[in-house]
């Protein structure tokens, strides 16, 4: 096994999303013209979507990367690191509201950080932390990956 491996997400599912939200972001800008109210949330909206959909074509914006002490996670430039030793296991992140399904993770009890985001975050998703997206390979893929490295470098069975 490598020691380091770095998913990207998929730039043609970001570009896809570029493309329909500028088109929104016209048709709100052509309602404000019209004198329409809605063209105003409309044009806020697909405007901010496009500005996302913007970013995380940039290199460097978003990726997952796995290294023997933990792995770290960038969207949109925020970075966060955890270690393999703070996380029970991993499994499937249904998000809510149609929002797809991604890798989610637990954290083991002694990992103090975090207590209130994480509780809202398994009232949510039944999970104290989920991945952004799945960075361009299926679910399945990514959680065996996951769970691969977990096993190897915390000692820790992890599957759920």
């Amino acid at each position: 096994m490598a020691n380091e491996m770095i998913f990207k997400p998929s730039r043609k599912k970001w570009f896809m999303m570029l493309l329909i939200s500028a088109a929104f972001t016209a048709i709100g800008v052509m309602m404000i013209l019209d004198q329409k109210l809605a063209g105003l949330f409309v044009t806020a909206f697909f405007g901010l979507a496009t500005l996302v959909s913007l970013v995380s074509l940039l290199p460097g914006s978003g990726y997952l990367k796995l290294s023997p002490e933990g792995f770290m996670v960038s969207s949109l430039y925020r970075r966060k690191q955890f270690r393999w030793s703070d996380i029970k296991e991993f499994g499937s992140c249904v998000l809510p509201r149609g929002g797809g399904i991604v890798v989610g993770f637990n954290f083991t009890p002694e990992f103090r950080s975090q207590r209130i985001a994480r509780r809202i975050s398994a009232k949510l998703t039944d999970w104290e932390g989920c991945l952004p997206e799945n960075f361009g390979v299926s679910l399945d893929e990514l959680l065996l990956v996951l769970q691969e490295w977990h096993r190897r470098y915390s000692g820790r069975e992890s599957g759920a």
